[in-house]
């Protein structure tokens, strides 16, 4: 079946890109760099509307010249990439002037990526992305762009069967409502409209930040002129770069997630989302390392979760590498029936162990000890500058922010808790944002126990489990754990690892 689908390629022998593959690789160097020019170029056109200065003529010089070296570029590196699929491996070759090869064999594929933006759906094109759990930085390989015919062959080509077909049986339908359900309560809308606040509010309106320049421009015309120069505008200018952070978050979540589609057919996960930009992702759900549950605070508020999941790759520098968000918003029934169909295991209705009793104290010494040091340094920076106010000030805040800490840390610490049974280890931490990490246990890698002087002090120790693809922000690592707990799940977890060797 391999040899008919290359052959349906025309990858039996060596092969080119789409005739139009050159454009999008402009356009993706493009991207890269006119975030430097269009910045400035902006507000000059703004702030200087009757005449054409002559920084403007640099800047569109500038993007013009900048075009025209990615144009070339593109036109090069296109002309020289050559892909040919032999006995189950994709061979890929390129470059300008230092020439680089790369295999990829189709065995080891795990997920398969479609993008689709606007203008790929108007020329009839698509890109086309592997991944394997070799991967740094950059998928294995990513092929820009090929015919939507040829890229759905090659899609058939990696995954042995046909893609299955976007129908009735979507496992997680979002509707509008639920769009905007997902825009109002994402906190990152907050994180957005405070940088507007701040940026808006700089005291120096002739910045040569051109991204303050233009949300100072921009909240100048939004509020009247006596309002802006008031004291009171402050709350206002807050209050208006908040909604504008939740109408960005609005606007993201319908274009990241429209159309969405979630199905799942013979141990393959298939997703399609996005309302200009498509993207169709599969994977198999043996690729799946680690399942994390995620609870915002105004998402426990209305009762909802988001999983999102590791896989064999560590998340690199691109955004988009496959399936990371699977479920972005769903309510407490639905992940608990998928969650039970795809892992055989239901997290929030497992038992859970506590860790030591002198965690809370531990974490609220780290707290202090942190915010400290910072404070610290800050009166480094006062002392420098000569800032007699704030060298009174900042010992008093450090003081004053004790009790919020130690809450902090007594909370966290009463939701922390862990088990290990059914096969699964789990974890949860959290206070605000809640987190409930869970693997199964042929997943585990490798095992480390760790011993502080401190934690032999109360009698703790500190138990990480490594997955494949696990990154920097180790899910698994279970801290303050009572010396015995530690070591007995030490050993389950080893009689485990034997059992399945």
């Amino acid at each position: 079946m391999r040899a008919d689908f290359a052959a349906a390629l025309h990858a039996t022998a060596e092969r080119r890109l789409h005739r139009y593959s050159w454009w999008f690789v402009a356009l993706g160097f493009f991207r890269r760099w006119i975030w430097l020019f269009v910045g400035p170029l902006l507000v000059n056109v703004f702030a200087n509307r009757e005449t054409v200065p002559f920084e403007l003529l640099i800047a569109a010089s500038l993007i013009t010249a900048l075009f025209i070296c990615c144009l070339v570029y593109s036109l090069l590196f296109c002309r020289s990439y050559r892909f040919v699929v032999r006995d189950g491996t994709l061979f890929i070759r390129y470059g300008v002037l230092l020439y680089q090869g790369r295999v990829v064999p189709l065995d080891k594929v795990h997920n398969v990526t479609l993008t689709r933006s606007l203008t790929h759906r108007l020329l009839g094109v698509a890109e086309v992305t592997l991944e394997t759990g070799g991967s740094g930085e950059t998928a294995e390989a990513r092929l820009r762009v090929l015919s939507l015919a040829d890229a759905r062959l090659f899609e058939e080509l990696v995954l042995r069967e046909t893609p299955p077909e976007a129908a009735d049986d979507n496992l997680l339908p979002l509707d509008n409502r639920a769009l905007l359900r997902y825009g109002l309560l994402n906190d990152f809308g907050v994180l957005v409209g405070g940088s507007f606040a701040l940026l808006a509010m700089l005291p120096d309106a002739n910045s040569p930040d051109w991204m303050t320049a233009l949300m100072q421009w921009l909240f100048k015309r939004l509020l009247p002129d006596d309002w802006y120069h008031s004291g009171a505008s402050w709350l206002l200018v807050l209050v208006l770069a908040l909604l504008l952070g939740k109408l960005t978050m609005l606007a993201g979540a319908f274009f990241r997630y429209s159309h969405f589609y979630l199905g799942e057919r013979d141990g393959l996960l298939t997703q399609r989302r996005g309302l200009f930009a498509r993207v169709e992702s599969h994977m198999p759900l043996a690729r799946i390392q680690v399942w994390r549950v995620q609870q915002s605070p105004l998402y426990r508020l209305c009762g909802l979760y988001a999983i999102a999941i590791d896989t064999v790759v560590v998340p690199g520098k691109q955004g988009e590498r496959g399936i990371r968000e699977l479920l972005p918003l769903a309510d407490a029934a639905t992940l608990s029936r998928l969650l039970a169909r795809w892992a055989g295991c239901d997290p929030l209705a497992v038992p859970l162990n506590p860790i030591h009793p002198q965690a809370a104290r531990r974490l609220f010494r780290r707290y202090a000890l942190w915010l400290a040091f910072w404070i610290t340094v800050a009166l480094c920076f006062a002392r420098l500058f000569a800032a007699q106010m704030w060298l009174m000030t900042l010992p008093l805040l450090w003081l004053a922010s004790l009790p919020s800490l130690h809450l902090a840390a007594t909370r966290r610490c009463r939701h922390a808790a862990w088990a290990f049974n059914n096969g699964f280890l789990h974890r949860r931490d959290g206070w605000l944002w809640r987190t409930h990490c869970f693997a199964a246990a042929d997943k585990v890698q490798a095992l480390q126990l760790t011993e502080s002087p401190f934690d032999r002090r109360y009698g703790m120790a500190n138990v990480t489990a490594d997955t494949m693809g696990t990154g920097l922000s180790m899910p698994l690592a279970l801290p303050w754990l009572a010396k015995e707990d530690a070591m007995r799940l030490l050993h389950e977890l080893t009689g485990a690892a034997k059992a399945r060797g």
